[in-house]
């Protein structure tokens, strides 16, 4: 029997499901292949300039949280009521999980927020802008404490700047005039901003002429264990 005719006989001797085995597998299709998505990346907050904002914020960023936090800020701007600017911050941890979102009214979105540790307690607090003036820009203040993943608002400081002093205190310097500008102290009580005391500096008018620098109790040195003539020295000195 030739060998071909006999392997056809024995095949045909088989169960169907046994000889479906022995039919060869037809190929299979190669899968197709699956493109990458990769999320858009926001541009760092603090790479920006104005002019790349627009004055509406056209352009949203994305900030990155001091220390070993890991966490992360998609900050979004859009056009609010009566040509306010409406802010978003969504806070989440490194591995994506949200955390929180502060949501602020600003009146222009030149400003962008920005963290610093205010009280140097080694958890930075989140400044946000919301309106500047000729010099000076009233922020609000989020206040992060250790223990507590969210932000909590404790008020709003206005100045040129907003800055770390010492140790539980913290400054706004702003400037009221050309020749004039005053410093104040700031401390937080109770996750409220608390005026201490406010330093008000003059410029003199001719080289012989020193200027003058005067402390004013805002109804906090007391808090601090400084007395009006300490204060005085203190604050006066870092002028």
């Amino acid at each position: 029997m030739p060998g071909r005719f006999r392997r056809l006989c024995l095949l045909a001797l088989l169960p169907a499901a046994a000889l479906a085995a022995c039919q060869p597998k037809p190929a299979e299709a190669p899968l197709a292949a699956v493109p990458e998505v990769e999320a858009a990346k926001l541009p760092d907050c603090g790479a920006l300039t104005e002019v790349e904002l627009g004055p509406n914020g056209t352009a949203d960023c994305r900030l990155t949280a001091p220390g070993e936090t890991g966490w992360a800020i998609e900050v979004n701007y859009a056009e609010g009521a009566e040509g306010a600017v409406d802010v978003s911050l969504k806070i989440a941890a490194g591995d994506g999980t949200e955390i929180q979102t502060i949501r602020e009214t600003a009146q222009s979105a030149y400003g962008l927020p920005y963290f610093v540790d205010l009280d140097s307690d080694g958890r930075a607090e989140l400044l946000v802008p919301l309106m500047t003036g000729n010099v000076n820009t009233s922020f609000a203040v989020w206040r992060g404490k250790d223990g507590d993943p969210e932000f909590v608002r404790t008020g709003e400081v206005s100045g040129i700047d907003v800055t770390a002093y010492e140790p539980g205190l913290f400054i706004t310097p702003a400037r009221s005039s050309a020749s004039s500008w005053n410093t104040t102290y700031h401390a937080f009580e109770d996750n409220t901003v608390t005026r201490i005391a406010t330093a008000e500096i003059t410029l003199g008018e001719t080289d012989d002429d020193p200027g003058s620098c005067t402390v004013v109790d805002d109804g906090g040195l007391a808090r601090i264990g400084l007395t009006l003539d300490q204060a005085q020295a203190k604050f006066c000195a870092a002028e």
